[in-house]
């Protein structure tokens, strides 16, 4: 009882100590049977669920998700974008908690340096690009293979990246042989 109470203020706390203006809200995480994870993320502005592969966490160990009580945690998503950082229990491969995001402000011009345009990215943007890990190897992979999308487009492909990938090489492949012939 008297540990539920303390991370309930804990909790109660970390919301209000969260960056003025900076995503935050609670979260998921749920084991799958393939071993991956299915996250879901709830902020004031968002609401997001999707498999998400455990190596994507910094600081997040089985013994932590796997565990037969109640296991504070402690750990972080890093991407290009900013990263996520979550607080909360893990028990028998299901987890709650709170997170808070921290936006990587020099992100717009790593995207302007490629050619995408980022003029107005603020942090509810930046924290959509972190979620769906909008990479800038990402978007050079998909440059590289013919694709010159604006920024929205580039988050919606981040979701079937494989799908897609797969098949721009097979089309930039038909393409190159139809024109070598």
């Amino acid at each position: 009882m008297r540990r539920s109470l303390a991370l309930a203020l804990f909790f109660f706390l970390a919301a209000f100590t969260a960056r003025a203006g900076s995503p935050h809200g609670a979260w998921h995480l749920s084991q799958r049977e393939d071993r991956r994870m299915q996250i879901e993320m709830i902020s004031d502005h968002n609401q997001n669920s999707h498999p998400i592969e455990r190596s994507a966490f910094t600081g997040l160990t089985a013994a932590q998700i796997d565990a037969n009580a109640d296991t504070p945690v402690d750990f972080r998503m890093i991407r290009d974008a900013g990263t996520l950082h979550f607080t909360g229990t893990f028990q028998r491969g299901d987890g709650v908690g709170r997170f808070t995001f921290e936006p990587n402000p020099g992100y717009a011009s790593t995207l302007r340096s490629l050619g995408v345009a980022a003029s107005d990215l603020d942090d509810e943007h930046l924290f959509t690009l972190a979620v769906h890990d909008v990479s800038s190897s990402f978007i050079k992979e998909m440059q590289s293979l013919g694709y010159r999308d604006d920024l929205d487009q580039y988050v919606a492909s981040a979701s079937t990246a494989p799908l897609r990938s797969s098949f721009a090489r097979s089309t930039c492949s038909a393409t190159n042989r139809t024109a070598a012939t």
